[in-house]
């Protein structure tokens, strides 16, 4: 197939387009060209900047994709102008990726009030309010940023186009070349030696994460089995531990001996193990069930990868 990125030069996005390309796809990278990655240099590129309707739709136009992903629609304007520049672009498939602070769960976190606390998070589970993150924090999306508008945005579009759609829902992702850094402040806390852990509430907060390696896999499968329709997937660890049994599998992996105490003060760069308002928990059995997904990376190999990322990456 024909697989076109709108973005896909870092991180997610690079590691699916490689996963294509391996498996014999012929892979297209749309971006800025801001990109200082060796790792992009293998690929197709189109330089163009996504807001330009009409530099998007002759980039698309020319490409012919079987596949668009989009990697990057943050808000609701950035989905309508994809839509608007690909509206005469014949194509079989669109992938959105999408994420998980879609949901009331993740809101409650950032201090938004819903009802009822679910313990697992499926598809059809409540949403959070507009823009969520408006007024709370900062987010590279901007003030505007909503996952819920560009989710709407593209699915309205492939119903009137017909095309099948998929739409992945995201967890916090780690692994190598995470600019986020997760895990970070444990890294850093265990290298420079300490190994007594404070934590709150026993570190028994459980919020679903996934691997960079296998959340690419799960694009990459989107684009090769998607069924017909739209279909919404929750990406993710197919088990969620608690944030101390994930800390204990980092300490592991440094080869360091920790021991645990509560504590009414946990620093910053711990602050994964504070006592939370609830728990996240996600539930993937569906993309597992209807296109067989499943995870590629160990549980010990993920935390090996994010380890050694983030040791490389300390200046």
């Amino acid at each position: 197939m024909k697989i076109a990125f709108l973005g896909g030069t870092r991180f997610i996005g690079l590691t699916a387009a490689k996963m294509a390309r391996a498996h014999g796809h012929s892979v297209y990278l749309c971006h800025r060209g801001v990109s200082k990655s060796e790792d992009i240099s293998a690929f197709n590129q189109v330089i163009l900047d996504r807001n330009d309707e009409e530099a998007v739709k002759k980039a698309i136009q020319k490409i012919s994709p079987d596949v668009l992903i989009d990697c990057f629609a943050m808000t609701q304007s950035s989905a309508e102008i994809i839509t608007r520049a690909i509206s005469e672009v014949g194509m079989g498939k669109l992938i959105i990726l999408s994420s998980q602070d879609v949901y009331a769960q993740f809101g409650r976190l950032n201090g938004h009030q819903f009802g009822g606390i679910e313990a697992l998070v499926t598809e059809n589970s409540e949403k959070t309010v507009p823009k969520p993150f408006k007024g709370v924090m900062s987010h590279s999306g901007g003030d505007d940023y909503d996952k819920k508008d560009v989710e709407a945005i593209y699915s309205d579009f492939a119903k009137s186009k017909q095309l099948d759609l998929g739409i992945l829902r995201l967890p916090a992702v780690f692994g190598y070349g995470d600019y986020q850094m997760r895990f970070k402040g444990i890294v850093d806390f265990l290298n420079r030696g300490n190994i007594k852990i404070p934590f709150q509430n026993d570190g028994a907060w459980k919020w679903t994460h996934g691997h960079v390696n296998d959340m690419a896999h799960a694009v990459l499968l989107s684009a090769e089995k998607l069924l017909s329709g739209i279909s919404i997937y929750n990406v993710g660890e197919i088990q969620t531990p608690s944030m101390k049994q994930r800390i204990e599998m980092i300490a592991e992996v440094m080869k360091k001996n920790v021991s645990w105490y509560e504590s009414d003060e946990v620093p910053d760069e711990l602050s994964i193990l504070r006592k939370k308002p609830n728990d996240f928990v996600v539930d993937t059995t569906k993309i597992r069930n209807e296109i067989a997904y499943k995870e590629i990376m160990t549980v010990k190999d993920s935390y090996e990868d994010t380890v050694k990322w983030i040791l490389k990456s300390v200046v």
